[in-house]
């Protein structure tokens, strides 16, 4: 369910870097993800934190459904992630093609950053 749930925003559930970015997520390699979803990697409060702060889910809410919890108190969320979640939510209406734009865009620096422009 919550590899689907992050399927859902586009986010590709072998992306661990996420989850730890995000939501303080395990050090884990983008296999264990994946081994979440058939059982072969064990559940546990610190990953159903994560995902809750990745999903926009109150990590108590999502703890409940699961079955899992506590949520960890000790994580660490990226200070914007709410923000985030809502953005991940609303670009789950982007095909493909209009993803590849927007993370093009995203890497562009703007005219006006330091640095930029061939004199920078």
């Amino acid at each position: 369910m919550l590899l689907r749930l992050l399927a859902n925003r586009n986010i590709k559930p072998g992306c661990p870097d996420v989850l730890m970015a995000i939501g303080d997520g395990p050090y884990v390699a983008a296999s264990t993800i994946y081994h979440l979803g058939t059982g072969r990697t064990v559940l546990t409060r610190q990953y159903v934190t994560a995902f809750a702060y990745v999903l926009g889910i109150p990590p108590g809410d999502l703890a409940a459904i699961v079955g899992v919890g506590p949520p960890d108190e000790r994580a660490r969320a990226h200070p914007d992630h709410a923000a985030l979640a809502r953005l991940a939510w609303d670009a789950r209406w982007l095909d493909n093609t209009q993803l590849s734009q927007v993370m093009k865009a995203a890497s562009t620096p703007l005219r006006d950053e330091p640095g930029a422009g061939p004199a920078g």
